[in-house]
């Protein structure tokens, strides 16, 4: 395919999901007997990795020099999760209306927490030099996109599967992981039976699919420039090639010659909706308008590193000096060591905060320990029952009176929010984290998360 690099101008989108970049979800190889009835979780070494370089791979290897003056990239959580299985005879797609729409805007989780970080100004161009492209240990050859490209530049960066998000998408599928992930692994899809060991439900619902699971969305902006050639094609595969209307992994709107010889310029920064190109090599006449979106999943390949990770506390209770509880406690600033200017240079530890009302079956110091199975217990006295956004899933099926396996809550647990924190009441914000601690004032319980940003480029760490 051409975009983006279109000399006519282009705006494209395109995901990749974490089974594209060979990732899991969860932090064992369930297709091993070994681990399917063993704990399980997400996969927290891969949370919170930031993108360092972007690849695409050139059809048939080769590179030709060209130039935009005008290139633009940014990145963000996608707030849809294309899921290309085939059910029926004859195979048709389960869920065609999972993937990516031809609105841009709805392809972005939220453009509030989310907003699309640009990770390559516009002013710094893209040049494509030959030279720079980059043969594997396989067959494909690689080409990078100039993202952190300029060694003069500041480096810039993009956290994906970032756990401060608590936003949820990807509704119209079958959620996470998706079910094409259960068909090609083998593993069985969720029953009505979670008390089987050999069923995996499902992590995540539908609409209720986290950041871990969600797809990078990278957009990119390439403004018109009739000084470039536009010689060069990425090459992609078709996630699905059977009949019907399959989910869609991109969507864009490119510039080009009409049915009647007029150029068609795209001004990349206007665009709302995906109208697609032009097909030069349409019949009867060139230059037929092309769809807008498509099934199309691009070669290619990230350098990640990782520069953040995140701790969380149980939540705490406010009881004065007496061991009653403050009717309306108040926050302050709290005071850190070292300071932040005391820190290696390029790194820093921040704080955020959220507060509620009461927790039920809180563990209360000084006062008798309630259920130790309650899910509010667990909430204020065991850190590890939280999971990597600081949340607690409590037990909703017991299989047996007896039933003490530590893997159960894991293995029939539904990640949805409306499963999360049952026993809190009154939550500040809807749940939302708050980076100023007076934003919570007034709330008799609280949880604070810490967040530890590395120099990626001299590997040095914040202290605390």
């Amino acid at each position: 395919v051409e975009e983006p690099l279109a000399r006519m101008g282009s705006f494209t989108q395109f995901l990749w999901r974490i089974y594209d970049l060979d990732m899991d979800l969860f932090d064992k190889d369930l297709t091993n007997a070994a681990f399917q009835d063993a704990e399980w979780n997400l996969d927290i070494a891969k949370l919170n990795i930031d993108v360092e370089r972007v690849y695409w791979s050139p059809v048939t290897g080769g590179v030709t020099f060209d130039s935009f003056a005008g290139f633009n990239m940014r990145m963000s959580h996608a707030s849809v999760l294309p899921d290309e299985i085939l059910v029926g005879q004859p195979p048709m797609p389960a869920f065609p209306n999972s993937g990516v729409t031809g609105i841009f805007s709805n392809n972005r989780l939220s453009v509030v927490n989310d907003i699309p970080r640009e990770v390559h100004y516009r002013e710094q161009g893209y040049t494509l030099d030959p030279g720079d492209k980059i043969q594997t240990a396989f067959p494909t050859v690689l080409m990078p996109f100039p993202m952190n490209m300029d060694p003069g530049a500041e480096p810039r960066y993009y956290t994906w599967r970032d756990t401060s998000l608590i936003e949820r998408g990807a509704p119209n599928g079958f959620g996470g992981n998706v079910a094409q992930w259960h068909t090609l692994t083998g593993l069985p899809f969720f029953e009505d039976d979670p008390c089987d060991g050999t069923v995996l439900t499902n992590f995540y619902f539908p609409n209720q699919v986290q950041s871990s699971a969600l797809p990078l969305l990278l957009e990119f902006r390439c403004y018109p420039d009739t000084a470039a050639t536009t010689a060069n094609r990425l090459d992609v595969s078709e996630s699905q090639t059977s009949a019907g209307l399959s989910p869609m992994f991109r969507a864009f709107s490119t510039g080009g010659i009409d049915t009647n010889g007029n150029p068609q310029f795209v001004e990349p920064d206007t665009q709302v909706t995906a109208s697609g190109g032009f097909n030069p090599g349409s019949s009867p006449s060139p230059g037929a308008p092309t769809p807008g979106t498509d099934r199309n999943v691009y070669i290619g390949g990230i350098d990640f590193v990782v520069r953040v990770s995140r701790s969380f506390s149980v939540w705490f209770p406010t009881p004065d000096t007496l061991g009653n509880q403050i009717t309306a406690p108040v926050y302050y600033t709290p005071v850190v060591e070292p300071a932040p200017d005391d820190q290696p240079a390029g790194t820093s530890v921040t704080f955020s905060y959220r507060g509620c009302d009461s927790i039920a079956n809180a563990h209360v110091p000084g006062a008798a320990i309630p259920d130790p199975e309650a899910s509010g217990f667990q909430m204020t006295a065991v850190a590890n029952r939280l999971d990597a956004y600081g949340d607690h899933y409590g037990r909703q099926v017991l299989c047996s009176a007896d039933d003490t396996q530590p893997n159960w809550p894991f293995r029939v647990l539904h990640h949805n929010a409306t499963d999360a924190n049952l026993d809190v009441a009154g939550v500040v914000g809807g749940g939302r984290w708050f980076d100023s601690a007076s934003q919570i004032n007034g709330s008799k319980f609280f949880q604070v998360r810490a967040t530890f940003t590395s120099n990626a480029q001299t590997g040095q760490s914040p202290i605390l």
